[in-house]
């Protein structure tokens, strides 16, 4: 609400200025411009490790320790759920792009042609069946012409194991689609998910990562009601697909708020430095800083002002 971006401002007015980013926070590289070109020759892999962000170092000046120190964790803090809320803003995205392509034309076609093959294996597998059955009566035993190769040699095979083979065509189509339709229904899953999500994150402040992860797990336990499989298999895929749900959302939480932790303070007469941890390749990986920078500014004028990121 505007209410609580407006007391989040007149607690941490600093977060919407550009020269307080560029100037307090500090990415630590995994190496250091220096060592990257000294090893710049050892190979290749060397090469990522310059734009590997480690750690960043949060310095906050004020007139106390403990005001130094509360606006340290405070901008600590807002680095941790403002990136998890971004994390979790892509993260829709990619469900969104993910259940549109397997709602797509091409996915109906294909389940189409499914269906269409399925009808003809059918078809061939009754007569099939009728010439079996034509052959017992008449005490023969009756062959086919089932492929004709280059050389005008034709194969013959017996009518029962062309039979056979027939019904092991129809069982893999069949299979593939009961995998087309459970694909579909956890596209559905997916998009449900997604709509719940972005209405939920509506109510939410702009850029409170926490409380945004909390609301879309509560939305995918919600989701089981949700099922509607005719199969065993069908309810087990969508099953599977809210599990997946649950998993990416803790993986970023648990990224960005328990991985993302302090590992060190340190004092100054002017000001107090906090160091926040984060491991390599992390949260931020290989962006350029100013980027970063940018982004965390935008996404706290837009919590400030309440209006959508």
């Amino acid at each position: 609400s505007r209410r609580v971006a407006g007391r989040e401002h007149e607690r941490t007015p600093w977060l919407a200025s550009l020269a307080w980013w560029t100037t307090n926070v500090e990415p630590m590289l995994a190496l250091s411009r220096e060592d990257a070109r000294m090893l710049a020759s050892v190979g290749e892999d060397m090469k990522g490790e310059s734009t590997r962000i480690m750690t960043f170092n949060v310095t906050h000046a004020a007139k106390t320790v403990d005001a130094a120190l509360q606006g340290a964790e405070a901008s600590a803090t807002f680095m941790r759920s403002g990136s998890l809320y971004l994390e979790l803003k892509r993260l829709l995205n990619a469900y969104q792009a993910e259940s549109l392509l397997q709602a797509s034309e091409t996915a109906t076609a294909e389940l189409l042609r499914t269906d269409v093959e399925i009808v003809f294996s059918r078809s061939r597998a009754s007569q099939l069946e009728s010439m079996i059955r034509q052959g017992a009566t008449s005490g023969g035993n009756p062959q086919m012409i089932v492929d004709v190769g280059q050389q005008a040699q034709a194969k013959f095979l017996p009518l029962q194991t062309q039979l056979n083979a027939v019904r092991l065509e129809i069982s893999q189509l069949e299979e593939s689609k009961a995998r087309l339709v459970n694909t579909q229904g956890r596209g559905r899953l997916l998009a449900e998910f997604q709509t719940r999500s972005l209405a939920a994150l509506a109510q939410i402040p702009l850029g409170d990562g926490v409380a945004a992860a909390d609301a879309m797990t509560t939305i995918a336990d919600g989701l089981k009601g949700s099922i509607d499989g005719q199969t065993d298999e069908a309810r087990l895929a969508q099953l599977e697909t809210i599990a997946r749900i649950r998993a990416d959302v803790t993986a970023l939480r648990t990224r960005y708020v328990v991985t993302l932790t302090e590992v060190s303070r340190s004092y100054q007469p002017s000001s107090l430095m906090k160091v926040v941890g984060m491991t390599a390749g992390g949260a931020i990986g290989t962006m350029l800083v100013g980027v970063v920078v940018l982004l965390l500014r935008r996404q706290y004028q837009a919590y400030r002002s309440g209006l959508p990121a």
